[in-house]
């Protein structure tokens, strides 16, 4: 199982089932992530476990805003307001990779679906 660091406050809203779509750009590792795919997420000393339900891939984070539910990236925040943090995280050159889009869910409520 592939294990990938997250900032706390996004690990809560996965975890909470209000954040089903986490970003990434295209290092080597992401581009490996394939739906069906369990993901241990870690932030610090807490960790959960997350199903890949689908992966897309776009150019750029403007491209990606277009066609992607931003209140399921960053809960709260305006579509503006998520771009801007994600141009933060990942500077112009790390954007440039292309942008991964990861479609997650909690286990818990993947087997609750079952």
């Amino acid at each position: 199982m592939k294990t990938i660091t997250i900032r706390q406050e996004y690990l809560e809203m996965i975890r909470e089932d209000k954040k089903s779509l986490e970003i990434r750009v295209g290092y080597p590792n992401i581009l490996l992530i394939g739906g069906g795919d369990h993901i241990l997420f870690m932030s610090g000393p807490d960790r959960h476990t997350i199903i890949v339900r689908d992966v897309r891939r776009y150019n750029t984070f403007d491209e990606m805003i277009e066609h992607e539910d931003f209140k399921r990236i960053i809960p709260g925040l305006s579509k503006e307001e998520v771009l801007k943090t994600l141009k933060q995280i990942y500077p112009p050159e790390k954007e440039s990779l292309g942008v991964i889009v990861i479609e997650v869910q909690p286990v818990e409520s993947q087997e609750a679906n079952i």
